[in-house]
Protein backbone atom coordinates (compact mmCIF):
# COMPACT_ATOMS: atom_id res chain seq x y z
CA UNK A 1 0.00 0.00 0.00
CA UNK A 2 1.57 3.23 -1.25
CA UNK A 3 1.53 6.69 0.80
CA UNK A 4 -1.39 7.65 -1.88
CA UNK A 5 -3.38 4.95 -1.07
CA UNK A 6 -2.60 2.86 -4.50
CA UNK A 7 -2.51 -0.90 -3.90
CA UNK A 8 -0.46 -3.40 -5.90
CA UNK A 9 -1.13 -7.10 -5.68
CA UNK A 10 2.25 -8.08 -6.33
CA UNK A 11 1.68 -11.68 -5.40
CA UNK A 12 -2.13 -11.85 -6.70
CA UNK A 13 -5.17 -14.63 -6.35
CA UNK A 14 -8.74 -14.62 -6.92
CA UNK A 15 -8.86 -14.83 -3.03
CA UNK A 16 -6.59 -11.55 -2.40
CA UNK A 17 -8.38 -10.23 -5.89
CA UNK A 18 -11.83 -10.48 -4.77
CA UNK A 19 -10.93 -8.95 -1.25
CA UNK A 20 -8.98 -5.98 -2.20
CA UNK A 21 -12.01 -5.34 -4.47
CA UNK A 22 -14.65 -5.57 -1.70
CA UNK A 23 -13.01 -2.14 -0.51
CA UNK A 24 -11.12 -0.46 -3.07
CA UNK A 25 -11.87 0.45 -6.78
CA UNK A 26 -9.81 -1.23 -9.62
CA UNK A 27 -7.11 0.79 -11.59
CA UNK A 28 -5.66 -2.09 -13.57
CA UNK A 29 -6.10 -5.95 -13.85
CA UNK A 30 -3.42 -7.22 -15.52
CA UNK A 31 0.06 -8.66 -14.60
CA UNK A 32 0.12 -6.58 -11.59
CA UNK A 33 -3.03 -5.61 -11.05
CA UNK A 34 -3.60 -2.14 -9.02
CA UNK A 35 -6.26 -0.50 -6.57
CA UNK A 36 -6.98 2.50 -5.30
CA UNK A 37 -8.53 2.93 -1.63
CA UNK A 38 -11.48 5.18 -2.07
CA UNK A 39 -13.88 6.72 -0.03
CA UNK A 40 -17.12 5.26 -1.88
CA UNK A 41 -15.53 1.70 -1.83
CA UNK A 42 -14.99 1.71 1.72
CA UNK A 43 -18.07 2.91 2.27
CA UNK A 44 -19.95 0.35 0.41
CA UNK A 45 -17.98 -2.32 2.02
CA UNK A 46 -19.06 -0.99 5.58
CA UNK A 47 -22.08 -0.46 4.22
CA UNK A 48 -22.24 -4.75 3.00
CA UNK A 49 -21.86 -5.36 6.75
CA UNK A 50 -17.43 -4.98 6.93
CA UNK A 51 -15.63 -3.84 9.34
CA UNK A 52 -12.71 -1.03 9.03
CA UNK A 53 -10.71 -2.75 11.57
CA UNK A 54 -10.65 -5.83 9.34
CA UNK A 55 -9.74 -4.20 6.32
CA UNK A 56 -6.80 -2.51 8.05
CA UNK A 57 -5.70 -6.32 9.19
CA UNK A 58 -6.09 -7.49 5.73
CA UNK A 59 -3.91 -4.68 3.98
CA UNK A 60 -1.53 -4.73 6.75
CA UNK A 61 -1.23 -9.02 6.72
CA UNK A 62 -1.19 -9.08 2.99
CA UNK A 63 1.54 -6.21 2.91
CA UNK A 64 3.69 -7.43 5.70
CA UNK A 65 4.14 -4.06 7.30
CA UNK A 66 2.03 -1.32 8.81
CA UNK A 67 0.45 0.82 6.84
CA UNK A 68 1.56 4.47 5.87
CA UNK A 69 0.26 6.41 8.53
CA UNK A 70 -1.89 8.78 6.36
CA UNK A 71 -3.12 5.87 4.37
CA UNK A 72 -4.54 4.39 7.69
CA UNK A 73 -6.10 8.14 9.02
CA UNK A 74 -7.65 8.56 5.57
CA UNK A 75 -9.24 5.11 5.94
CA UNK A 76 -10.22 5.95 9.70
CA UNK A 77 -11.48 9.33 8.70
CA UNK A 78 -13.61 7.62 5.88
CA UNK A 79 -14.91 5.52 8.05
CA UNK A 80 -16.16 8.11 10.34
CA UNK A 81 -18.02 9.43 7.63
CA UNK A 82 -20.36 6.36 6.99
CA UNK A 83 -23.54 6.11 8.47
CA UNK A 84 -25.29 2.75 8.76
CA UNK A 85 -28.81 2.05 8.83
CA UNK A 86 -30.02 -1.32 10.45
CA UNK A 87 -32.98 -2.60 10.42
CA UNK A 88 -33.90 -5.76 12.98
CA UNK A 89 -37.41 -7.95 13.65
CA UNK A 90 -38.54 -6.72 16.79
CA UNK A 91 -41.62 -7.84 19.00
CA UNK A 92 -43.71 -4.94 20.24
CA UNK A 93 -45.97 -5.71 23.42
CA UNK A 94 -48.59 -2.74 23.58
CA UNK A 95 -50.71 -2.63 26.79
CA UNK A 96 -54.56 -0.99 27.23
Amino acid sequence: VEPDGLVRLLRPSPLRVWAVSAFAEQEALDAGPTYRLAEGALGRAIDAGADLERVVAFLVGQAGEPLPDEVEARLRAWARGVRRVRARRALLLLTD
